[in-house]
C-alpha cells in the first residue's frame, strides 16, 4: 500500500480472540489491510498446525473476530467504543 501523500484520520484494530489458544491482533491504516493481515496470520498458523476441518472465514466467525477503527485525535473516556 502506498501511504505517502495519503492523510489517515483513523487506525484499525483486528482482533480474533482465542484462536490457536491465545488470540490474534493486528493493527492497519485500512479496515481491507486488518482483515488481509489477519488472513495472512492465520495461514501462516494453519501451515504449522493443519486442519482441514476450518478455514479463515468460520474461525473468523466462531472466535469472534473483528475490525474497529479508532480516530486520529479523538479523546475517548471509557476505552475505544465510545
Amino acid at each position: 500500500m502506498n501511504t505517502k501523500n495519503k492523510k489517515y484520520d483513523r487506525i484499525y484494530f483486528g482482533n480474533i480472540p482465542d484462536i490457536f489458544g491465545h488470540g490474534m491482533q493486528v493493527v492497519a491504516l485500512t479496515e481491507e489491510d486488518a482483515m488481509n493481515a489477519l488472513r495472512k496470520g492465520y495461514e501462516e498458523r494453519k501451515a504449522v498446525r493443519p486442519d482441514s476441518s476450518t478455514n479463515f472465514e468460520t474461525s473468523f466467525e466462531y472466535f469472534g473476530g473483528s475490525v474497529t477503527y479508532v480516530e486520529i485525535g479523538k479523546a475517548y473516556s471509557y476505552g475505544f467504543d465510545s
